[in-house]
């Protein structure tokens, strides 16, 4: 036998739960911080919390029993409560976002702004088990689980956030979840009450109920249009995801077939609105994304969604990020003990450039570019020597090989000259990677004053090997106007000439554009 609570003692249960009081604020206040900071956070621990202590499910079901019951006190109170908690929750979303340092989205807002038809199923399903419960002595005890399913707070939470954010497209969808609640705890609960033989008795009172269950059926439904829209928006944007996705990956592999993509990111605006596509470009070594190149991926994209596309690229060096663990660990050590040997043997000699090639299984490729003069160089017992000392150091056989870039007088020749020149000659290589009508007007490199000594070091024979002197460098380049570097194309060479020149320089690139 099903064990009931008395209709009646319910009812009046449910009335004392809906009185305009200090306690059903003070509970609503704290428990909407919680879910604001929780969702700011995105820490689905904290949301969670904040559903448990939520009492706004109350007022709403104080809406059911007002229009089955037809007593405007109760659809009185049960109105003021739920509108001024809307009120509440929305104004300190607004407030503590703004209070917060955080500016961005997140899983949580996220999850509670891409509303379907699903979501309402969601509701209905919970409201029935909720309402159920509060008749139900056995059910009564999956009140918490309740409370997490029907998830009221959080989507009007989130709806607050988005008016901080000043992000319509956040807050209609975070708003038209908890209407979508809103509307089946309403629909259910006149159900519910009607079954239960909780309906008025009197003729007049029947047909005020009649025009209450109406106007709520007629909103449920509205509700289940506009969650039927965005069902079929998320339906729409799935596949424009994976068409963007297909394209990009196939364009990419036409600029190197090593290329790759990876954190592929893709945000959907609001109409009108370019889509953002955000990644991660992997190439490899000396291999640019070319401005026209970039164009002929944002069209490619264009004419593949018939919609404006952004395209925003972190550029990596695959060679780099593709090494195992042991390689990486391998190549580490040997590039410190190569540099170590060279420059105990002979600290005159510039070390350029040290490369490991572990493809082939037999022997590791080990490539050195040293400048040097006639008189500071290396000899073959010198060469034979550290290609020994590498085999023993990684437990493979090694290959060495290094080349000279000679300088007649190295002594005479600054640091800073050896800079401007190799910096020079990196961007003759790699410039016209880029296009060809970029050009280098001028490059200044300068040694920063080092503080500890408060002077600088001119004599490059006078540099402690352990504490290398600090450079900065300017580079100024001639542009046309239609094929400026970008932000990211910058960066790259930056980084680049950092690993290949000098690891410690500041680098800065300024372009001057002119008319072809």
């Amino acid at each position: 036998m099903i064990d009931i609570h008395h209709p009646k003692t319910v009812l009046e249960d449910i009335k004392d739960e809906i009185e305009i009081s200090w306690s059903y604020f003070i509970q609503l206040f704290f428990a909407s911080i919680i879910a604001v900071l929780g969702l700011l956070t995105n820490s689905t621990a904290v949301v969670i919390g904040a559903m448990l202590i939520s009492p706004i499910f109350w007022p709403i079901l104080g809406l059911s029993i007002g229009i089955i019951t037809t007593k405007d006190k109760v659809l009185q109170k049960a109105s003021f409560m739920l509108v001024t908690s809307i009120l509440i929750t929305l104004a300190l979303g607004y407030v503590i976002t703004l209070l917060t340092p955080m500016d961005q989205t997140n899983t949580e807002i996220l999850a509670r702004t891409n509303p379907t038809i699903l979501d309402l199923f969601i509701a209905l399903a919970s409201s029935i088990i909720g309402i159920l419960a509060l008749f139900n002595k056995k059910l009564s005890s999956s009140a918490a689980g309740v409370a997490i399913s029907i998830a009221l707070l959080p989507p009007l939470a989130t709806a607050g956030i988005g008016i901080a954010f000043w992000d319509l497209n956040i807050f209609l969808r975070a708003f038209i979840l908890f209407m979508a609640n809103v509307s089946a705890i309403v629909v259910i609960g006149v159900i519910t009450l009607y079954l239960l033989k909780i309906r008025p008795s009197r003729q007049a009172d029947k047909k005020r109920a009649k025009v209450g269950i109406a106007i709520s059926t007629v909103f449920f439904i509205l509700i289940s249009g506009l969650l039927s829209i965005y069902s079929f928006s998320s339906i729409q944007e799935s596949r424009t995801r994976q068409s963007i996705i297909e394209t990009l990956t196939d364009q990419v592999t036409q600029i190197h077939p090593e290329a790759e993509l990876e954190n592929i990111k893709i945000n959907f605006s609001a109409t009108n609105e370019p889509i953002v596509v955000e990644s991660t470009l992997l190439l490899p070594e000396q291999v640019f994304l070319t401005l026209d190149k970039e164009s002929e991926l944002t069209k490619a994209l264009v004419e593949q969604t018939n919609q404006p596309v952004k395209l925003k690229f972190n550029i990596l060096n695959t060679l780099l990020l593709r090494q195992n663990d042991e390689n990486q660990e391998s190549i580490a050590k040997i590039e410190q003990f190569t540099k170590d040997k060279i420059l105990n043997l002979n600290n005159k000699i510039i070390i350029d450039n040290i490369s490991s090639n572990f493809d082939n299984e037999d022997f590791v490729q080990v490539d050195i570019t040293l400048r040097s003069s006639s008189e500071n160089f290396l000899t073959i017992e010198d060469k034979n020597s550290i290609q020994n000392d590498l085999s023993s150091l990684i437990q493979k056989n090694v290959n060495l090989s290094i080349a000279f870039i000679p300088f007649q007088r190295l002594q005479d020749q600054s640091r800073e000259e050896v800079l401007q020149q190799s910096i020079s000659n990196y961007f003759k290589d790699n410039l016209n990677l880029i296009s060809p009508n970029i050009l280098v007007q001028s490059i200044n490199v300068i040694q920063i004053v080092d503080v500890d000594n408060n002077q600088a070091l001119d004599d490059i024979s006078d540099v402690n090997i352990e504490k290398d002197p600090q450079y900065s460098a300017e580079v100024i380049l001639l542009s046309p106007d239609n094929e400026k570097l970008t932000d990211t194309q910058k960066n790259s060479l930056i980084s680049n000439i950092r690993r290949d020149i000098d690891k410690n320089i500041q680098l800065k690139i300024k372009t001057i554009s002119y008319t072809q």
